[in-house]
This record gives C-alpha cells, structure tokens and sequence, in this order.
C-alpha cells in the first residue's frame, strides 16, 4: 500500500490579512485523567489544523487526576509550537473527603450508593434528590469546578479571555472567521456556539439570585439579532425556568466572571452541597453574563461565524451531524473534503477507531 504524498499546509486556509494574536487569551478543556489524552490529541490537532496554527493561543488542560512528565510531553508535542499546560484543578477525592464533616460524608455516601466497607471513587454513580439526574462523581465534580472554582484558579491568573471547547468537541473545517477577535473588538463578556443547552428551573435559583443581586430572572431568550434578553421575576414569580448557554464550546471575558457581585452568586449557586449536579455549569455561565449587560452576550451563528464544531452528534448545538461518531464522519466525509484537517490529524483520529 502506497502512503499519502506529504502535504505543506504552511500556506492553505491562510487569511488576509493574517490574524492578529490577542493578549490574555487561553484555549481551556477539562478531563479527568491522563487516559483521556488520546481524544485530547485528536481535538487539539483538529482546533489546530481549524484554527490555532494561525494564532498559537496558549492550551491549558485542567485535570482531576495528574499525569506524568512524559504524558504531558506526549500531547504537548501535538500541540506544539503552542505552549500546552497540565494542571490539576484541584484537591484528590481523598482530601475533599477528608475535609467534609460526618454528615456531610453520610450524605454524600448514600447519594452515590457507596457500601460501608467500599472506598468511593470518582466513577460512583450519585442521585440528586427529587430528580432524575444520575452522574459519576468526576462529572458532577467537573460542573461544580467549572461553575464556580475555575474563575479564579491559579493556571488563569495571567488570562483575560477564556475559550472553553469540550475535550469531545472536534473541529469539521477550516474557520473562516476569528471568534476571539470579533469578541475582544466588540468588548463582548460571553460569545457562545449554542443557545439554549437546556434550562434550569428551580424556586431555590430565585432566592439565590435574589441573595446575590437583589433581582431575579426569570427567563433568558435570545433575540433575532443574537444577543441575551432577560426577563426579570416580578414578586409573585416563584419559579423561574432559565434557559442557558450549551456549555461545549464558548469565550467568556474572565474579569466579569471573578467580579465580587457574581462570585458571590456562583459560591452561593454551589454552595448547597459538594458534588451536586443540581446547578450546572451552563447556568453558571450565562447568569452572570445576562445580570452584567444581556447585549454583550452574543450567538456565534447569528454573527457570521460558523465553527462547524461536532459534539454529541450535531454541529455547533444546532444541525444533526451526517453521522453520529465522528470517526464514522471522518472517515466516510470529513478527510474527504478537509484536506488541512486530513494532512495534520488523519493519523490521530484513526487510531480512534
């Protein structure tokens, strides 16, 4: 079998003129270990080939558990000559458990059906109260670290501007328009890929947005010119039903959300329990967001920008994807028709399958 002639993609997709490289922005994912880092290398060779090669934006990957020197090497070399940290966002299972109180950890245990003589781990799988939601520790740890602890943790102190893509959300083609410049020039404090990723509706939301703000909303729609609008809760509204941002793919202005009226919202929106899977992240995002200035919360598509972006089997949160795996579309469509894509990551995503 011959092998594929090599391809100089030094000159393809290029743009005129070229872009321009902001200060203070990191391209920010999260995984709970180094056994995630083959579909890490995947999607970073793919936002590369899309987009990054063009900008070299510094990559930080926060982690639960750590990684080794040479597991970090491994992916850094895909991402090169971006710079790429590995950090782990916060305390081991073991320490967070060791600083909760008796009841807490009785709680917590029969939340996750853990037995008395088993030792819990991030894979146990935990119940909210009254609701139909069952997740895996590490992924209600990942909504409670990314609603509130992220803003202020140490791997972002030197960023302004935040562009969080989901470690399973994969580039489909070459982006033709640059989402962090229309965001910086626009002075824009959240941009998103989709909107509504389902809503949140809870009395306990009002008094703690009522707690935090002294308003409450009670709804979040998007007009036709793309932009956030709220609608306020008046005193007998007792249950407001919000809609949020799809939290796979968005640019949120770092400032705003570390800003001490908005922290005090999203300490308290976490602050019922560890581990709860009640109050998403996605509601952390868009709250804030809509309470600072609503026009300043703008929808990609509705602006002319289209990343094309395959997660959970749609693009960009809005069309059905032709297949729902994307090796199953890279193989039969996107190497087809991808060539950047193809010569920089065909390697990668096969080895996927």
């Amino acid at each position: 079998m011959t092998s594929r002639p090599f391809m100089d993609v030094s000159n393809v997709d290029l743009h005129d003129p070229p872009l321009k490289k902001y200060d203070g922005v990191v391209i920010a994912t999260k995984v709970l270990w180094s056994k995630d880092r083959h579909i890490l290398k995947e999607m970073f060779c793919l936002l590369n080939a899309a987009y990054n090669r063009h900008v070299h934006y510094d990559l930080l990957v926060f982690t639960t558990e750590p990684w080794t020197e040479e597991e970090i090497h491994e992916l850094a070399h895909v991402v090169s000559p971006a710079k790429l940290t590995v950090v782990v966002e916060g305390p081991s299972l073991e320490d967070h458990v060791a600083s909760m109180d008796e009841q807490e950890i009785k709680f917590l245990y029969e939340r996750c059906n853990v037995k008395a003589d088993e030792k819990i781990t991030w894979f146990h799988h935990c119940k909210e109260k009254d609701s139909h939601l069952v997740n895996n520790l590490g992924y209600a740890w990942q909504s409670e670290f990314r609603a509130y602890h992220i803003w202020n943790h140490d791997a972002l102190k030197n960023y302004q501007y935040m562009m969080w893509i989901d470690s399973d959300a994969m580039c489909t083609q070459h982006w033709e328009t640059d989402p962090i410049q229309m965001f910086i020039e626009n002075e824009l404090n959240l941009m998103f890929d989709h909107f509504p990723g389902g809503f949140t509706r809870n009395e306990i939301l009002k008094e703690k947005m009522m707690s935090a703000y002294g308003k409450s909303l009670c709804k979040v729609s998007m007009t036709e010119m793309g932009l956030l609008e709220p609608t306020w809760c008046r005193e007998q509204d007792l249950k407001p039903s919000v809609r949020q941002v799809y939290g796979f793919n968005h640019i949120t202005r770092l400032d705003v959300y570390r800003s001490e009226k908005h922290q005090k919202f999203l300490k308290t929106l976490v602050s019922d329990y560890r581990f709860s899977r009640r109050w998403d992240d996605q509601l952390a995002v868009t709250v804030p967001a809509v309470m600072e200035d609503p026009e300043k919360a703008w929808d990609m598509r509705k602006h002319g920008i289209h990343l094309g972006l395959h997660h959970n089997t749609m693009i960009d949160g809005k069309e059905k994807g032709t297949h729902l795996s994307y090796v199953k579309w890279w193989t039969h469509t996107g190497k087809k028709k991808w060539a950047v894509g193809r010569a920089m990551c065909d390697g990668l995503i096969i080895e996927l399958k």
